[in-house]
């Protein structure tokens, strides 16, 4: 069964994305949009939190 969170387990960097970049800068992967980019070409959603107390 697809679920999102195995979805997003599931990530792996074929082809030179700059989300591991941004995951070495705190960024966490949270989402998948498939087909985001057209058909079979779908996108990742980054968050990271943000520290308002400083």
């Amino acid at each position: 069964m697809w679920t999102p969170a195995g979805t997003v387990k599931a990530v792996r960097n074929f082809k030179r994305h700059p989300y591991e970049f941004y995951q070495k800068c705190g960024f966490a992967l949270v989402g998948v949009l498939p087909d985001a980019n057209g058909p079979g070409r779908p996108d990742v959603f980054l968050a990271r939190r943000i520290d308002l107390t400083s």
